[in-house]
């Protein structure tokens, strides 16, 4: 994909707010414009655009990156509360340094409600913190234009999945203590510890043992 439509689609994506107040605006203007009654309701497409993008743009600027961008490396070097919220939640700024595929390096920052990661994690967008390097997504002449892997092969990556297995581990478990006598629970309960073992969460040589015995227990 041509590298000034996926930039386009990110600054529409992280701007969101600043589009949707021009959209009003423009389309305010549109409908005065529009003589004909029968096409006044084309004025006001600018606006709904602007609104899906705020909904969807995100994601679909994720995807996309994700897709055709290149892949780098990123690093946190400093997290800052700002004066603006987003769902009565602070709003912070995160400075980066992402490291190209040719070797260059690029300041550059992204916001907690820019939402730029893909996979989209099931268990919300848990940002690196400062000093933490990740896995990232770039347009190859726009650096600035990236996404955070969250299923790469960086530690931070590696974390999320432990996460992710970790919940769906102790949800298991709650089932199968509630009803043991259900095959399915005490199945799916194991399976969950097999899966957690396999993303290599673990390292303590005695907690791997329990975890397995466990395992040979359930089935």
């Amino acid at each position: 994909m041509n590298d000034f439509l996926l930039t386009l689609i990110y600054r529409l994506a992280t701007y969101k707010i600043v589009v949707f107040m021009v959209s009003l605006v423009l389309t305010l203007v549109l409908i005065a414009l529009i003589r004909k009654k029968n096409l006044k309701p084309l004025g006001a497409l600018p606006a709904v655009l602007a609104f899906l993008n705020i909904f969807f743009g995100a994601s679909l600027s994720s995807k996309l990156i994700y897709r055709y961008g290149e892949k780098g490396w990123g690093k946190v070097v400093a997290v800052e509360q700002t004066n603006s919220q987003y769902n009565d939640q602070w709003i912070y700024k995160y400075s980066v340094l992402l490291r190209t595929a040719d070797g260059n390096t690029v300041e550059t920052s992204f916001h907690s409600d820019d939402f730029m990661m893909y996979p989209v994690p099931d268990e919300g967008y848990n940002y690196p913190g400062q000093g933490v390097e990740f896995e990232a997504r770039y347009v190859r002449s726009h650096p600035g234009a990236f996404v955070i892997v969250s299923d790469g092969e960086s530690d931070y990556s590696r974390q999320q999945r432990c996460v992710k297995a970790l919940l769906e581990m102790s949800t298991a478990k709650s089932k199968y203590e509630f009803a043991r006598e259900n095959a399915e629970y005490r199945q799916r309960y194991a399976r969950s510890m097999e899966a957690y073992l396999a993303q290599s969460c673990v390292t303590d040589t005695n907690t791997v043992k329990y975890y397995k015995g466990e395992i040979d227990r359930l089935q």
